[in-house]
């Protein structure tokens, strides 16, 4: 049984047997095979992306290629088809005064706090510029980086058109909450993920410019689910129709905000919401004030009872949805209105929503107390439809006009009319619901080799019981002490996660949870910083002795982690024994410097039971006892 980390050189050498000549000949053949696959190219001076003089070594990236923009450069996308693997923007990229410009990203991108990603250089090109960026994966943008997919004034701009891609979750690790033009600005987005992958939306609110005329502001879906916990993504176009396309299989799981018009009136427009399985939209009708840019309005569509549990019903109703609800609010952002006022609601229902077809007993319920009470608008002529997809239901024009103030909020439910049973508003069956909290980490710098760690709470929402099969990392640097859990209808439980980088940089991954809730996979954003290991010194906060830790959890099913500090650097070796004395795990076996390591054990192929863990450091030998419980 292998633990998270190995001995190479033993295993090479247990492998090969060979002459040092043939050993050498395997590792050279090893580091061709990884030239091969994957290169880091960095920028050697300002320059066009496809000029082989922009770059060090006078390569010009492909699509295996990482690439660093290095500080002080700047590289000019000047060409329809650029391409790389991952690529981290210490410096700037740009495009040119032409048109119809793109690069395809198979990786993340990531911005430094240095970096910037723009679609124009300074000032205005001398026309409408539409660039296209697309990207496979994640999206960081550090605080002091810049992202900003709209450059010049009026009819001449140019404007990144982002496309979100591929076949992998791409999470979205953004540093601003408030809207920051020209610092994490976005233009057009297009969702068109494949396989069942996502658009999260793990930290910062995303703000798609205002623009409605010039180059607008568009958000498309085609095919993925874009969830956002509890950050909003905000479409700021006043535009009736600049949201297009959701649907069952792409929509918001999560907040979405929408601009109004600037002008003042009655707006009537759909927030394109939904459950991660189906599209459960809801239509707001307000009265938008004048001379308000940026300010929007948002929604979120939340599971469960409506009802308190203690909530008292007015305006002809008795019950409201036992099932789900929305969630409405308003935010002045940059704008002049304080507040914005509400005359309709129109939600949604499909057929697991407790309605039966037929009959006119369904109602809409507002409720401005954090749902301490309901009331019911109307309607009392609407007859009810269940189908295979959504239908929706509009409430009365409400008098007198229901008004928003900024920064608060208001529920909006189905109800039914009081005395009648046509409509339970119950569901028929019992399901999870998976959440993570925090959504992203990022535990900071620490020396290369020493190890930090962190929690997060998997929670269930939901009325049956979550199962988290399979908890993986995509980076050898970041570690889940867990690799299932089982949570209770309502219940919580509390994962650690550790990052001990073995290289030094920037490191990112992601922490993937397999489970049987409807959304079937989420993720957990992980980053952090490694820096050079010092020298031994007084203060160094280095160990002061060699010590070995007792593993957490304990007990343990079926991972645990095994932590040991060292004040220099030694030969380790690190086993685990049953009581009878057998070995059954060898987790590491080589040279570690000073500091403090932590080792991952994954018992799944043996019994419950006691273990001792032994760990030699140089002359000095450990043991701890250790318990499995399956």
């Amino acid at each position: 049984m292998d633990g998270t980390m190995t001995n190479t050189h033993e295993s090479l050498t247990n492998h090969i047997g060979g002459s040092m000549r043939t050993l050498m000949t395997v590792a050279a053949g090893l580091l061709l095979i990884a030239a091969v696959s994957t290169a880091q190219i960095k920028s050697a001076k300002s320059g066009v992306w496809s000029a082989d003089t922009t770059w060090v070594g006078g390569v010009v990236p492909t699509a295996n290629d990482d690439v660093l923009i290095d500080t002080s450069t700047t590289v000019t996308v000047n060409v329809a088809n650029a391409v790389c693997k991952n690529m981290t923007v210490k410096g700037t990229v740009t495009f040119p005064d032409v048109n119809a410009l793109g690069i395809v990203i198979n990786g993340d991108l990531l911005i430094e706090s240095t970096g910037k990603f723009n679609t124009y250089s300074s000032g205005s090109p001398l026309g409408i510029r539409y660039q296209t960026i697309e990207l496979k994966k994640n999206l960081t943008v550090m605080t002091g980086g810049s992202f900003d997919m709209r450059r010049g004034s009026g009819a001449t701009v140019g404007v990144g058109r982002v496309v979100f891609t591929g076949t992998e979750n791409s999470v979205i690790t953004l540093s601003q909450t408030a809207y920051g033009s020209s610092v994490e600005e976005f233009n057009s987005v297009i969702i068109n993920k494949s396989g069942g992958a996502k658009v999260v939306l793990a930290a910062g609110n995303l703000y798609q410019n205002n623009n409605a005329t010039n180059a607008p502001d568009t958000l498309l879906f085609i095919s993925g689910i874009v969830e956002t916990g509890d950050n909003t993504w905000v479409h700021l176009a006043t535009s009736s129709g600049s949201i297009q396309g959701a649907s069952d299989a792409s929509h918001i799981v999560g907040r979405i905000g929408r601009g109004l018009t600037n002008s003042g009136g009655n707006v009537n427009r759909p927030w394109p919401l939904g459950d991660g399985t189906v599209l459960r939209p809801i239509s707001l009708r307000m009265t938008a004030p004048a001379n308000a840019t940026g300010h929007y309005v948002w929604a979120a569509l939340l599971p469960g009872n409506a009802n308190t549990g203690s909530s008292a019903f007015a305006g002809g109703i008795d019950k409201v949805s036992g099932i789900r609800y929305y969630q409405v609010g308003y935010l002045q952002n940059a704008g002049s209105a304080a507040s914005v006022p509400f005359y309709g609601f129109t939600p949604s229902y499909r057929d697991d929503d407790g309605v039966n077809a037929g009959n006119s007993d369904l109602r809409v319920a507002v409720s401005t107390d954090a749902r301490a009470n309901w009331t019911g608008y109307g309607p009392a002529s609407d007859t009810t439809k269940v189908g295979a997809t959504y239908y929706s239901v509009a409430s009365d024009s409400i008098v007198p006009l229901l008004t928003v103030n900024t920064g608060t909020s208001l529920f909006v439910a189905l109800a039914r009319a009081t005395g009648t049973v046509t409509n339970p508003l119950e569901g028929s069956s019992k399901a999870p619901q998976f959440a993570v909290s925090p959504k992203s980490i990022n535990f900071g710098t620490t020396p290369q080799n020493i190890y930090k760690n962190d929690s997060v709470t998997v929670s269930n929402a939901g009325d049956d019981t979550l199962k988290v099969t399979d908890i993986v990392s995509d980076s050898p640097d970041f570690v889940a002490a867990s690799t299932d859990l089982v949570v209770a209808p309502g219940g919580s439980v509390k994962m650690y996660v550790f990052f001990e980088p073995t290289s030094v940089g920037p490191k990112s991954g992601r922490i993937i949870f397999t489970h049987n809730a409807a959304s079937g996979k989420d993720t957990l954003t992980v980053s952090g910083t490694a820096s050079p290991v010092q020298s031994v010194r007084p203060g160094d906060g280095l160990p002061a002795e060699f010590a070995l830790h007792q593993n957490y959890p304990n007990p343990f099913n079926p991972s645990t982690v095994i932590s040991f500090s060292m004040p220099e650097r030694a030969a380790v070796k690190a086993e685990v024994f049953t009581l009878l004395g057998t070995r059954v795990a060898v987790l590491f076996d080589g040279v570690m410097g000073a500091g403090t390591h932590s080792l991952q054990w994954n018992a799944k192929s043996v019994p419950s039971g006691v273990y001792f863990y032994r760990v030699a450091m140089g002359s000095k030998v450990f043991t701890k006892q250790m318990m499995l419980l399956k």
